[in-house]
């Protein structure tokens, strides 16, 4: 057996037990497992990655050397072992079914400097369309960091002075779906990666569109109602609070009461929200912003207005204060256009 052939030892022989039924529907397939070992100690390996080419099957060793290739189908398919420290890319034949676990023993390679750095190049290319390089890929070996580097216009990329081990590569482009692949950086020596990356859709976060009326633009609502320490109630506000009089929606605003009397329905600053409270002082009320006096409040009908402002003492707008001072506050209404 040269150097370059894989040792694999099957327990009972070459041949199917014959306890194992041939009729088993290969739908489901035969399971096949085993372990890796080094074939001088007989210790275990781990970071073995080991392939049936075929079947398009790539496991790694656990710490135990254990490896499970799952339900595979009838027939001898070609496996492939490869390590950091021993023969690199060992290969040996695997029998479906078998109804002991295999034993792959590993010869370490004496010539191999542990310590020389490797290295890995290969080429990234769009799914489909096998001589189109993607350009730009961002290609990372994760767990290192500060390396990786970007595929050229051909695709194409090199990593250097790579420490030798297993190490995972990853491969990520905004509008492809990310790869992650797991290799073996020998010591001195070159891993070559050919690898396909399919395009996705870009999921963007959702846009929000807030459409605002240029009346209330002008006349410095938003402006107001970014800055200011009042309360305003917009069209869809007005809808859900559904007031039958436009009295109605101040009894929801902390710090006024409203009073009924001989001119109506008016908004006194203050607590009382008796009908005929003495106490407080009438807020100002500007439709349009035109000083209304006299008015009944609830001669104006909720679903006219698009908007509606409170501000109480200093809170006012000062373009509405009375004389020096704030005064008890305004109400500022603004119908629909």
């Amino acid at each position: 057996m040269t150097r370059s052939s894989l040792l694999v030892f099957f327990l009972l022989g070459v041949f199917p037990c014959p306890g194992v039924s041939q009729d088993v529907s290969t739908l489901s397939g035969f399971p096949r497992s085993g372990q890796v070992a080094d074939a001088a100690t007989r210790a275990p390996l781990s970071g073995v990655i080991v392939e049936v080419p075929e079947l398009g099957i790539r496991v790694i060793s656990d710490d135990s050397g254990r490896v499970d290739l799952g339900r595979l189908p009838n027939g001898r398919f070609r496996l492939t072992t490869e390590v950091f420290g021993y023969d690199n890319i060992r290969e040996g034949e695997l029998p479906v079914p078998w109804d002991e676990d295999f034993l792959i023993l590993l010869d370490r390679d004496p010539t191999a400097d542990p310590s020389a750095p490797g290295r890995i190049v290969g080429r990234i290319m769009e799914e489909g369309r096998r001589n189109r390089g993607v350009s730009n890929v961002e290609v990372t070996l994760l767990g290192a960091s500060h390396v990786g580097t970007v595929t050229d216009g051909r695709g194409r990329f090199e990593l250097r002075d790579l420490d030798p081990g297993l190490v995972e590569v990853r491969f990520t482009h905004l509008s492809y779906a990310p790869r992650t692949t797991t290799v073996v950086v020998q010591p001195g020596g070159t891993v070559e990666i050919s690898a396909t990356m399919s395009t996705r859709p870009i999921e963007l976060e959702e846009i929000e569109v807030t459409v605002r009326s240029a009346y209330l633009e002008r006349n410095g609502f938003y402006r107001r109602a970014r800055f200011s320490w009042g309360k305003q109630y917009m069209r869809a506000d007005l809808e859900d609070l559904a007031p039958t009089y436009l009295s109605d929606v101040f009894w929801r605003v902390p710090g006024v009461s409203v009073r009924h009397g001989s001119n109506g329905a008016q908004v006194m600053s203050g607590r009382s929200r008796g009908f005929t409270s003495p106490g407080g002082c009438p807020l100002a009320v500007y439709l349009d912003d035109m000083r209304l006096r006299g008015w009944d409040l609830d001669s104006i009908t909720p679903w006219s207005l698009e908007a509606v402002e409170i501000y109480r003492g200093i809170s006012t707008p000062i373009q509405y204060w009375s004389g020096p001072s704030p005064g008890c506050g305004v109400i500022l209404l603004w119908t629909r256009r």
